[in-house]
């Protein structure tokens, strides 16, 4: 259902995931444009990075020094060295895939290998085919491949119907599955989909307790 709360905890995945391993990891995140990504997933990183700084700073001298420069105006948050090493590879990128040239944003894509690699494609079911035909390339020569594909679903027949698909069938699930291993990928392994039921949304269950930004009963109604 929309209001989930997906995008949000897809960036706070992107940005662990990342803090795992920075000088040997690429992230990225895709959205349709850029005005969305600044919307949506962006702002998770920003929020998480900035909070990091202020909490390390609370007491005068930093405790930590977080492994990586934001770099807004490029919507890039780059790994730092200890030496005068600037990988442009290890970062977490934020891109817009359907602004202007499609195939650009494919090959710009494309070329970004590491060992360690995190696709996400938000709002999927208007993400163009050539984004996820790339998949392909992306996951040559890693030790560690990732793909989390978002959405509000609209059609089995579409990219993200067609990640979400059951292994054995669509006629083997029902309304009330929130949770399938899905056709194998390009791993060959199974994916896992998770659906998230509107009617079982917690502001809906308990309306008393209302948290933000989720789904609520009269939204539901």
């Amino acid at each position: 259902c929309a209001s989930a709360g997906k995008t949000d905890d897809a960036g706070l995945y992107a940005m662990i995931w990342w803090l795992a391993d920075p000088a040997h990891s690429t992230v990225i995140l895709t959205s349709t444009t850029g005005k969305m990504i600044r919307r949506r997933i962006w702002p998770v990183i920003q929020r998480l990075y900035h909070g990091f700084c202020t909490d390390s700073h609370k007491y005068g001298t930093p405790k930590y020094d977080f492994p990586g420069d934001l770099i807004d105006s490029e919507m890039t948050l780059r790994a730092k060295f200890n030496d005068t090493r600037r990988d442009s590879k290890s970062a977490i990128f934020a891109k817009a895939v359907k602004d202007g040239n499609t195939s650009k944003a494919a090959a710009d894509i494309q070329g970004m290998h590491n060992r360690r690699v995190l696709l996400i494609i938000d709002e999927a079911t208007d993400t163009p085919p050539a984004i996820f035909e790339v998949t392909t390339n992306l996951i040559a020569g890693t030790s560690e491949f990732q793909c989390l594909v978002i959405g509000n679903p609209a059609s089995r027949l579409d990219q993200h119907g067609r990640f979400s698909e059951p292994r054995l069938g669509w006629n083997k699930v029902s309304i009330d599955d929130e949770e399938w291993e899905t056709v194998i990928q390009l791993d060959g392994k199974p994916g896992l989909c998770q659906r998230f039921d509107g009617e079982k949304c917690p502001n809906v269950i308990s309306p008393r307790s209302e948290t933000k930004f989720l789904l609520s009963v009269p939204q539901l109604e």
